[in-house]
């Protein structure tokens, strides 16, 4: 459901503030499993070279975090 997705974008917000809060610009890192690296990328992550085909290590920059987050606030 689409309210479904909707709450996952808001948790990863929050992530993203956490982040940026404690000093590290917005940079999260997440193990993109089960097929979820659209769900990722959509939001700006980007797949490191870390990880696996299966389950591809995938990095949010700074620069992508303001993005998100200008995005989800309509700036």
């Amino acid at each position: 459901p689409r309210a479904v997705r909707r709450a996952a974008t808001m948790l990863m917000a929050q992530i993203v503030r956490e982040s940026i809060d404690k000093g590290y610009g917005g940079r999260v890192v997440v193990d993109a499993v089960g097929g979820t690296a659209d769900f990722y990328q959509r939001m700006g992550f980007i797949e490191t070279e870390a990880g696996s085909t299966i389950t591809p290590e995938m990095a949010l920059t700074p620069e992508a975090a303001r993005d998100f987050l200008d995005e989800l606030t309509g700036e």
